[in-house]
């Protein structure tokens, strides 16, 4: 009775550690994602004498 009981507690605490991970983490890559998108959108844009596949790989391979 008392490993069953440690079992469910474990993995009612995984999981709790699961959802408050998903919670936290999955809205910030979101936003993370969406920063990304306009930093690249605002440097394709600046730089349009440059062609945008060597610019953008430059710029990344930099971020990198």
């Amino acid at each position: 009775m008392k490993k069953l009981f440690l079992a469910m507690l474990t993995v009612l605490i995984w999981s709790f550690i699961g959802f408050f991970l998903l919670a936290v983490l999955w809205p910030l890559w979101t936003v993370l994602g969406l920063v990304f998108c306009v930093i690249v959108t605002i440097f394709y844009f600046w730089q349009p004498e440059v062609t945008p596949g060597k610019a953008g790989l430059a710029w990344y391979v930099t971020l990198l």
